[in-house]
C-alpha cells in the first residue's frame, strides 16, 4: 500500500510504496471486519478469528521456500494440493484455501468437543 506524505495542514505526508496492498482497501477490509463482528455480537454468533499462519500450518501448508518469488501463488497452490489430497473438490484457488479454513475450524471444534467429554 501506499502511505501518502505532502505539506497539508502542517502535517508532512510522503508517498511511499509498502506491500501490495492499498491502504484504502485495507482500511475497507478492516471495517467489513469490524461491522460483520458487531452483527455477529449482537445475533449472539461467536466469532472466531484465525491468524493465516495458523490454518496454513494446521492443514499442512508450511513457509515457501527462498527461491520462491511469487509467495501468493505458492500458498495458493499447496491450498490446491491440500484440497486434492483431502479429496475436496474446488473449483479455483480462493475456493481452496476457504476449504482449508473450514478443515482447520473442524480440527478445533472436534478438539473441543473431545475436551468437553473430559470434563
Amino acid at each position: 500500500f501506499y502511505i501518502e506524505e505532502s505539506e497539508r495542514g502542517g502535517k508532512s505526508l510522503r508517498s511511499r510504496k509498502v506491500g501490495n496492498t492499498q491502504v484504502s482497501t485495507l482500511h475497507f477490509l478492516h471495517g467489513v471486519v469490524f461491522e460483520a463482528s458487531g452483527l455477529l455480537f449482537r445475533r449472539r454468533i461467536p466469532a472466531i478469528f484465525v491468524p493465516v499462519v495458523t490454518w496454513r500450518s494446521s492443514v499442512g501448508i508450511g513457509r515457501p521456500p527462498k527461491t520462491v518469488k511469487d509467495k501468493r501463488g505458492w500458498y495458493k497452490a499447496q491450498a490446491m494440493e491440500q484440497c486434492r489430497l483431502r479429496g475436496i473438490l474446488v473449483k479455483n484457488n480462493d475456493a481452496a484455501e476457504a476449504a482449508c479454513m473450514a478443515v482447520h475450524l473442524l480440527g478445533i471444534l472436534n478438539l473441543q468437543a473431545r475436551i468437553g467429554q473430559l470434563l
